[in-house]
């Protein structure tokens, strides 16, 4: 490494080391989870994070508050990054799969490609995996034709994934936009063999419940601070407490105050705090409920 590169990595540890000191005032940084521990509260996706090797940010977060982490990467990418990253850090666990947003390269059976990360003891998870219908063909020029045959392939690379994690005995990471009843229409086939965490969740406190009623559960972002998400919150405050999950969605959806910059693992926090609000309960009981 040269020297320019030395003095912009100890510029950004200790920029890192600054704003970790500030939002962690307060030793108990929140984490949630109530599946198996194969999930995490701090859900990052690496490919977006690791602009230049490992981000510090990460690092010291990792190392301040030893809670578990889980790292997504697309299984297209070079799934080694976040495999070695799993490897080097106790609390830090791995996700793959394919986005239902990214199948474009994606080959016709991607559980020959996956089957292998998920043999990995780290990989805890595949995902995130699921439907989308609002990023479709159509929206970019394409035509109705388009979004036909790209709703199809998203439900067939979906299914693969739910037969996959079934086999392999691991959760799933469900992305789904736009999408809820194609989704739960082909999860609930294999509701009774896996869990699923259907991450950021926005929908109303009807599909929560019938989500928590196949075994699952929610999980909540930085939205749930945001002033025109009141049915989000509405929809936490139905939610037990042991079926709810926070998540950060890193580098997306940073809650207030930090809403529109690149989000972090470390803000959680924020997201604790409205929802320990809505809950009626303190965030140290927040805590135990949901690690």
């Amino acid at each position: 490494m040269g020297i320019r590169a030395w003095l912009e990595r100890k510029k950004l540890e200790k920029k890192a080391r600054a704003k970790l000191r500030e939002l962690f005032r307060d030793p108990d940084l929140l984490a949630g989870t109530s599946l198996r521990p194969s999930h995490s509260s701090r859900y990052v996706f690496l490919d977006c994070e690791a602009r230049d090797g490992e981000p510090a940010v990460i690092r010291f977060g990792i190392l301040r508050h030893p809670r578990p982490y889980a790292f997504s990467r697309q299984a297209h990418e070079v799934d080694s990054g976040v495999v070695a990253l799993a490897e080097k850090y106790d609390t830090v666990y791995a996700v793959v799969g394919w986005h239902p947003n990214d199948l474009e390269p994606a080959p016709e059976d991607v559980r020959t490609e996956l089957r292998p990360l998920c043999a990995h003891p780290k990989v805890v998870a595949i995902g995130e995996t699921g439907i989308d219908h609002y990023r479709l063909p159509s929206r970019n020029g394409g035509s109705e034709s388009d979004d036909l045959v790209w709703r199809a392939r998203q439900e067939i690379i979906f299914q693969q994934q739910l037969e996959l994690a079934v086999e392999q005995e691991l959760n799933v990471v469900i992305h789904q936009r736009a999408a809820l009843e194609p989704t739960l229409k082909l999860f609930e086939q294999y509701a009774a063999k896996l869990e699923g965490q259907f991450h950021c969740f926005v929908d109303d406190a009807v599909s929560m419940q019938r989500i928590i009623g196949m075994g699952s559960l929610v999980s909540f972002t930085g939205v749930a601070t945001f002033k025109n998400a009141e049915e989000v919150r509405r929809t936490i405050s139905a939610t037990p407490l042991d079926k709810l999950m926070l998540e950060t969605d890193s580098p997306f959806l940073a809650p207030v105050p930090h809403r529109g910059k690149r989000c972090e693992p470390a803000f959680v926090r924020h997201i604790a705090e409205v929802v320990a609000e809505l809950k009626g309960v303190s965030l140290d009981e927040l805590s135990r409920s949901t690690c």
